[in-house]
């Protein structure tokens, strides 16, 4: 299974507290089955998860703003929501 890291993010591999950015680490969404519609719903509620402080082992500290990126299709649709509290 191929998984992107922060060093391929973040090339300086400064951390992500330096970096001024968290990346989640929450389960990839092909790894989720994937379902239309769905994916995009999944990455919005990790990001409510987070921004309300609900996200588990997962959690971030200091999390008031999140960003979600999906591409629909073969790249017909692009839908890039920032989410903030």
């Amino acid at each position: 299974r191929l998984r992107r890291t922060q060093d391929d993010i973040n090339p300086q591999n400064r951390s992500a507290e330096s970096a001024g950015s968290v990346f989640s680490d929450a389960p990839g969404l092909k790894a989720c089955g994937h379902p239309v519609a769905a994916t995009g719903l999944k990455q919005i509620i990790e990001i409510a998860d987070q921004i309300r402080g609900r996200a588990g082992k997962r959690q971030a500290e200091g999390i008031n703003c999140g960003l979600a990126h999906n591409v629909g299709g073969s790249g017909a649709t692009v839908v890039v929501h920032i989410i903030q509290s």
